[in-house]
């Protein structure tokens, strides 16, 4: 066996390894990449659902504490009641993707929708019982594809070196340096409002609760 053949073989032993313990790893890089890609493609097809007008039945603001002592995550949960012909139906989606998180964003949701009675909202005409109050991307969407890149990168400068050709050269001082970049800018617009979507300004209030029709 000559130098090169053995070097391969010593290279498959490891490959098997290594599969084994990256493998959770490049799932997860593998999911939230197809996950945010896909809810993007589907987000912009809601450009032509058809425009409806629904009534608010129940809103809530949920709070899940985080028991590691951090802010906790908050999510709008609402229910609204729109017709199609003659058939009524009951919609529970904000938006295509939207999932809860900290920050503003849910409480200004929160803080339109509560003191909405009517709202817009876009029905699927390929399915009516599908329907959104909000098109087009949201934050949820961003922030999955942006934490999407930075654990591919990750995965990638962890595993690229190790598949190279025997006597090919990895420029670890520029590869980190393109890793750390991704890195920064990704925390730099997860935690800053430099890419923010204002949701709530896409929301569509057709009519607004009197002051009788509140707790207040």
């Amino acid at each position: 066996m000559t130098e090169n053949e053995t070097w391969i073989v010593t290279k498959m032993k490891g490959y098997g390894c290594i599969g084994v313990f990256f493998l959770p790893f490049i799932l997860v890089g593998i999911w939230t990449l197809g996950y945010s890609l896909n809810n993007i493609y589907n987000s912009q097809k809601t450009g032509d659902w058809t425009k409806v007008p629904a009534t608010v039945a129940h809103i809530k603001l949920d709070y899940d504490n985080d028991s590691d002592g951090g802010d906790g995550t908050y999510e709008v949960k609402i229910g609204y009641k729109y017709k199609i012909g003659n058939k009524e139906f009951l919609g529970h989606k904000i938006a295509i993707g939207y999932s809860g998180g900290n920050g503003k964003e849910h409480v200004a949701l929160f803080s339109k929708l509560e003191n909405a009675k009517k709202i817009a909202v876009f029905v699927n005409p390929d399915d009516s019982s599908e329907a959104i109050i909000i098109k087009g991307i949201n934050n949820s969407i961003v922030g999955v594809l942006v934490f999407s890149i930075m654990w591919n990168s990750f995965i990638s400068f962890c595993l690229i070196p190790l598949f190279l050709k025997k006597g090919a050269k990895f420029n670890v001082k520029y590869a980190f340096i393109a890793f750390a970049v991704i890195w920064v800018t990704g925390f730099y617009l997860l935690f800053s409002d430099s890419i923010k979507i204002h949701s709530e300004d896409k929301i569509e209030v057709v009519e607004s609760k009197k002051i009788s029709d509140t707790d207040v």
